[in-house]
Protein backbone atom coordinates (compact mmCIF):
# COMPACT_ATOMS: atom_id res chain seq x y z
CA UNK A 1 0.00 0.00 0.00
CA UNK A 2 3.02 2.20 -0.48
CA UNK A 3 2.96 4.63 2.39
CA UNK A 4 -0.63 4.69 3.14
CA UNK A 5 -0.09 2.83 6.63
CA UNK A 6 -3.19 5.15 8.45
CA UNK A 7 -5.19 3.51 5.47
CA UNK A 8 -4.28 -0.08 5.78
CA UNK A 9 -5.26 0.28 9.43
CA UNK A 10 -8.64 1.82 9.22
CA UNK A 11 -9.68 -1.26 6.72
CA UNK A 12 -8.15 -3.59 8.92
CA UNK A 13 -10.44 -2.15 12.28
CA UNK A 14 -12.56 0.30 11.68
CA UNK A 15 -16.05 0.61 10.31
CA UNK A 16 -19.12 2.57 11.03
CA UNK A 17 -21.86 1.78 13.69
CA UNK A 18 -25.84 2.79 14.73
CA UNK A 19 -23.65 6.19 15.97
CA UNK A 20 -21.65 9.20 14.61
CA UNK A 21 -18.03 9.18 15.14
CA UNK A 22 -15.09 10.76 13.96
CA UNK A 23 -11.83 12.36 14.88
CA UNK A 24 -8.67 14.52 13.49
CA UNK A 25 -5.03 14.56 13.66
CA UNK A 26 -1.84 16.25 12.97
CA UNK A 27 1.25 15.46 13.62
CA UNK A 28 4.41 17.77 12.87
CA UNK A 29 8.29 16.33 12.43
CA UNK A 30 10.57 19.21 11.94
CA UNK A 31 14.48 19.84 12.14
CA UNK A 32 13.72 23.00 13.80
CA UNK A 33 12.62 20.92 16.94
CA UNK A 34 15.48 17.42 16.66
CA UNK A 35 18.94 17.37 18.00
CA UNK A 36 21.23 17.26 15.12
CA UNK A 37 22.82 13.76 14.23
CA UNK A 38 26.56 13.52 16.08
CA UNK A 39 27.74 12.64 12.22
CA UNK A 40 26.81 15.93 11.39
CA UNK A 41 28.00 17.96 14.46
CA UNK A 42 31.48 16.05 13.82
CA UNK A 43 32.30 17.77 10.45
CA UNK A 44 30.61 20.74 11.92
CA UNK A 45 27.41 20.68 9.55
CA UNK A 46 23.72 22.23 10.58
CA UNK A 47 20.75 19.31 11.48
CA UNK A 48 19.52 19.02 7.93
CA UNK A 49 16.54 20.79 6.53
CA UNK A 50 13.20 18.37 7.07
CA UNK A 51 9.43 19.67 7.27
CA UNK A 52 7.05 16.54 7.83
CA UNK A 53 3.44 17.42 8.26
CA UNK A 54 0.91 14.30 8.71
CA UNK A 55 -2.66 15.56 9.01
CA UNK A 56 -6.47 13.44 8.34
CA UNK A 57 -9.51 13.00 9.52
CA UNK A 58 -12.14 9.91 9.66
CA UNK A 59 -15.81 9.65 10.33
CA UNK A 60 -18.50 6.94 10.19
CA UNK A 61 -22.26 6.25 11.46
CA UNK A 62 -25.24 5.11 10.47
CA UNK A 63 -27.11 5.20 6.53
CA UNK A 64 -30.38 2.28 8.02
CA UNK A 65 -29.98 1.85 11.86
CA UNK A 66 -28.92 -1.48 12.35
CA UNK A 67 -28.38 -1.90 8.78
CA UNK A 68 -25.90 -0.08 6.32
CA UNK A 69 -23.14 1.62 7.90
CA UNK A 70 -20.78 3.89 6.14
CA UNK A 71 -16.83 4.87 7.17
CA UNK A 72 -14.42 7.53 5.50
CA UNK A 73 -10.95 8.10 6.09
CA UNK A 74 -8.47 10.95 4.06
CA UNK A 75 -4.84 11.62 5.61
CA UNK A 76 -2.12 14.05 3.92
CA UNK A 77 1.06 13.66 4.37
CA UNK A 78 3.30 16.77 2.37
CA UNK A 79 6.82 16.71 3.18
CA UNK A 80 9.45 19.42 2.10
CA UNK A 81 13.51 18.69 2.77
CA UNK A 82 16.56 19.25 1.45
CA UNK A 83 18.53 16.94 -0.26
CA UNK A 84 21.83 15.87 -1.33
CA UNK A 85 22.37 14.22 -5.12
CA UNK A 86 25.56 13.22 -6.42
CA UNK A 87 28.78 15.38 -7.01
CA UNK A 88 28.61 15.70 -11.22
CA UNK A 89 31.52 16.93 -13.37
CA UNK A 90 30.22 20.00 -15.64
CA UNK A 91 32.52 22.85 -16.76
CA UNK A 92 33.80 25.81 -15.19
CA UNK A 93 32.56 29.01 -16.51
CA UNK A 94 35.46 29.17 -18.56
CA UNK A 95 34.31 25.87 -20.09
CA UNK A 96 31.18 27.50 -20.99
CA UNK A 97 32.70 29.63 -23.12
CA UNK A 98 35.12 27.54 -24.43
CA UNK A 99 31.68 25.75 -25.58
CA UNK A 100 29.97 28.82 -26.84
CA UNK A 101 32.90 28.92 -28.80
CA UNK A 102 32.38 26.60 -31.32
CA UNK A 103 29.26 27.61 -32.36
CA UNK A 104 28.49 24.06 -32.56
CA UNK A 105 24.58 22.78 -32.27
CA UNK A 106 25.94 19.56 -29.90
CA UNK A 107 27.97 21.92 -28.13
CA UNK A 108 24.47 24.23 -27.45
CA UNK A 109 22.74 21.47 -26.62
CA UNK A 110 25.09 19.95 -24.15
CA UNK A 111 24.71 23.40 -22.62
CA UNK A 112 21.27 23.61 -22.49
CA UNK A 113 20.92 19.78 -20.63
CA UNK A 114 23.47 21.44 -18.11
CA UNK A 115 21.07 23.46 -16.75
CA UNK A 116 22.78 26.50 -15.34
CA UNK A 117 25.16 24.67 -13.09
CA UNK A 118 28.53 25.48 -13.15
CA UNK A 119 31.79 24.25 -11.33
CA UNK A 120 33.15 26.40 -9.25
CA UNK A 121 36.75 25.66 -9.63
CA UNK A 122 38.82 23.64 -12.27
CA UNK A 123 40.51 19.99 -11.42
CA UNK A 124 40.67 18.22 -15.06
CA UNK A 125 40.24 18.85 -18.54
CA UNK A 126 37.84 17.27 -21.00
CA UNK A 127 39.12 16.70 -24.35
CA UNK A 128 37.12 17.95 -27.40
CA UNK A 129 38.99 15.83 -30.16
CA UNK A 130 39.59 16.86 -33.33
CA UNK A 131 37.95 19.17 -35.64
CA UNK A 132 35.99 16.92 -38.48
CA UNK A 133 36.38 19.47 -41.03
CA UNK A 134 40.60 20.57 -40.68
CA UNK A 135 41.39 17.49 -38.33
CA UNK A 136 43.01 20.38 -35.91
CA UNK A 137 42.69 18.78 -32.30
CA UNK A 138 40.74 21.78 -30.87
CA UNK A 139 42.04 21.44 -27.02
CA UNK A 140 39.98 20.63 -23.95
CA UNK A 141 37.03 21.68 -21.96
CA UNK A 142 38.12 23.45 -18.25
CA UNK A 143 36.10 21.33 -16.01
CA UNK A 144 35.43 20.43 -12.14
CA UNK A 145 33.21 19.26 -9.28
CA UNK A 146 29.65 20.47 -8.41
CA UNK A 147 28.02 18.97 -5.41
CA UNK A 148 24.32 18.82 -5.33
CA UNK A 149 23.50 19.53 -1.68
CA UNK A 150 20.70 21.36 -0.35
CA UNK A 151 18.57 20.63 -3.08
CA UNK A 152 14.83 21.38 -2.31
CA UNK A 153 13.22 17.87 -2.62
CA UNK A 154 9.20 17.94 -2.59
CA UNK A 155 7.05 14.90 -1.38
CA UNK A 156 3.04 14.56 -1.62
CA UNK A 157 1.35 11.34 -0.01
CA UNK A 158 -2.20 11.27 -0.12
CA UNK A 159 -4.72 8.28 1.05
CA UNK A 160 -8.17 7.73 1.21
CA UNK A 161 -10.16 4.78 2.75
CA UNK A 162 -14.12 4.36 2.30
CA UNK A 163 -16.17 1.37 3.36
CA UNK A 164 -20.04 0.57 3.47
CA UNK A 165 -21.15 -2.46 5.78
CA UNK A 166 -24.91 -4.03 5.51
CA UNK A 167 -26.31 -6.64 7.79
CA UNK A 168 -29.31 -8.24 6.29
CA UNK A 169 -29.71 -10.35 8.90
CA UNK A 170 -28.63 -11.19 12.41
CA UNK A 171 -26.65 -13.97 11.01
CA UNK A 172 -25.27 -12.03 7.84
CA UNK A 173 -22.29 -9.51 7.54
CA UNK A 174 -21.52 -7.56 4.00
CA UNK A 175 -18.71 -5.28 3.84
CA UNK A 176 -17.18 -3.41 0.68
CA UNK A 177 -14.40 -0.92 0.60
CA UNK A 178 -11.23 1.29 -1.86
CA UNK A 179 -8.31 2.22 -0.97
CA UNK A 180 -6.66 4.81 -2.96
CA UNK A 181 -3.18 5.95 -1.95
CA UNK A 182 -1.48 8.81 -4.19
CA UNK A 183 1.82 9.88 -3.95
CA UNK A 184 5.36 12.00 -5.35
CA UNK A 185 8.67 12.71 -4.73
CA UNK A 186 10.68 15.25 -7.01
CA UNK A 187 13.09 15.20 -7.45
CA UNK A 188 14.07 11.42 -7.40
CA UNK A 189 17.15 11.05 -5.80
CA UNK A 190 16.60 7.77 -4.40
CA UNK A 191 16.78 6.36 -7.74
CA UNK A 192 18.34 9.02 -10.17
CA UNK A 193 20.65 10.75 -8.04
CA UNK A 194 22.68 11.69 -10.59
CA UNK A 195 20.55 13.37 -13.37
CA UNK A 196 20.98 17.09 -14.27
CA UNK A 197 18.17 19.36 -13.52
CA UNK A 198 16.28 18.99 -17.04
CA UNK A 199 16.21 15.83 -16.88
CA UNK A 200 15.35 14.92 -12.92
CA UNK A 201 12.65 12.30 -12.32
CA UNK A 202 9.65 11.77 -10.44
CA UNK A 203 9.02 8.27 -8.03
CA UNK A 204 5.63 8.00 -6.98
CA UNK A 205 2.09 7.40 -8.28
CA UNK A 206 -1.38 5.86 -7.17
CA UNK A 207 -2.02 2.40 -5.88
CA UNK A 208 -5.47 1.05 -5.05
CA UNK A 209 -7.09 -1.62 -3.53
CA UNK A 210 -11.22 -2.69 -3.99
CA UNK A 211 -12.53 -5.45 -1.49
CA UNK A 212 -15.27 -7.24 -0.94
CA UNK A 213 -16.65 -9.95 1.91
CA UNK A 214 -19.15 -12.12 2.86
CA UNK A 215 -19.71 -13.49 6.35
CA UNK A 216 -22.44 -15.96 7.43
CA UNK A 217 -22.99 -17.71 10.79
CA UNK A 218 -24.18 -21.18 9.99
CA UNK A 219 -24.28 -22.22 13.48
CA UNK A 220 -22.38 -21.89 17.09
CA UNK A 221 -19.03 -23.21 15.82
CA UNK A 222 -19.23 -22.39 12.23
CA UNK A 223 -19.14 -19.27 10.15
CA UNK A 224 -18.72 -19.26 6.29
CA UNK A 225 -16.91 -16.56 4.65
CA UNK A 226 -16.02 -15.31 1.05
CA UNK A 227 -13.77 -12.48 0.36
CA UNK A 228 -12.99 -10.78 -2.58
Amino acid sequence: YGRGGGSVLNYIYKSGSNSFHGQAWEINQNSAFAGNPAENKAIGLPNPYFNQNTFGFDVGGPVIKDKVFFFASAQWDPTAQRATGDTLVVPTAAGITTLQGLNNTNANLFIQSLGGLVAPAGNRCLPLGPDPGTGIDRGCVDAGFFAQNGVPVSGKDTSQYYRLDYHPSPNDSISAGYIRNDSALTPDFFANASALPPFVTQQGGPSQLFHAQWVHTVSTNIVNELRF
